[in-house]
C-alpha cells in the first residue's frame, strides 16, 4: 500500500494521470481490505485530490484535499504538509481563489523553513511567483528568483527549468 501511494508522486510530478490513479485504486483497495485508515481517512483523499489537479477539476481536488490535510493536522502530523498544502494551493488558484493559495504557499514555505522540511520549497516559491504574477510583478520576480536559487542550491534542476520557463513569459 505504501510503496504504491510513495511511488505515485513521481507519476503526479510527471503527470502521468494513469499511473496515478491506477496506483491509487489499488492502494484504496488494500487499505480498505486491512483497514489501514490513515490511507483511508488522510492519504488516500489527498492523493485523490492529486489526481483533480492533474485534470484540472479545481473544486473536486479542494473537496477531496481538504478534509484529509484536516484530519492529519488534527493528529499533530506535520510530515508532508507542506507538499500537501502547496498542491492544494495549486487547486485554489486553478479555481481563482488567488488569495487562498497565497495564505496556504504562505504557511506551506514557512512549516517548511520551521520543519526543515525543505525538499518543496523551491516549487513553493515558484508557485507563489505564479499566483502573483499579474497582481505583484515585483513580489511574483523575488519569489521566482529565490525558487531558482533554492532549487539551485538544493540540486532541484527540473524545479529550476520551470523557474526559467516562467521567467520567460
Amino acid at each position: 500500500c505504501w510503496q504504491l501511494l510513495v511511488g505515485s508522486l513521481a507519476y503526479y510530478f510527471t503527470g502521468d494521470r494513469d499511473s496515478l490513479a491506477r496506483n491509487l485504486a489499488e492502494a484504496k483497495e488494500l487499505a480498505e481490505a486491512q483497514n489501514v485508515d490513515f490511507v483511508n481517512y488522510v492519504v488516500g483523499p489527498v492523493w485523490t485530490g492529486l489526481l483533480h489537479i492533474l485534470d484540472k477539476k479545481w473544486d473536486a481536488a479542494i473537496a477531496a484535499m481538504t478534509p484529509g490535510i484536516e484530519v492529519w493536522k488534527a493528529t499533530g502530523g506535520g510530515v508532508i504538509l507542506p507538499f500537501w498544502e502547496g498542491s492544494l494551493a495549486v487547486a485554489h488558484a486553478g479555481a481563482g481563489r488567488r488569495e487562498v493559495a497565497r495564505d496556504l504557499l504562505d504557511g506551506a514555505s514557512a512549516r517548511a523553513e520551521e520543519t526543515g522540511e525543505t525538499w518543496y520549497l523551491p516549487e513553493l516559491h515558484r508557485l507563489l511567483g505564479g499566483v502573483l504574477a499579474g497582481a505583484d510583478e515585483s513580489g511574483a520576480r523575488q519569489s521566482l528568483a529565490r525558487a531558482r536559487a533554492l532549487a539551485e542550491q538544493s540540486g532541484a534542476l527540473e524545479v529550476a527549468r520551470r523557474v526559467d520557463a516562467d521567467l520567460s513569459q
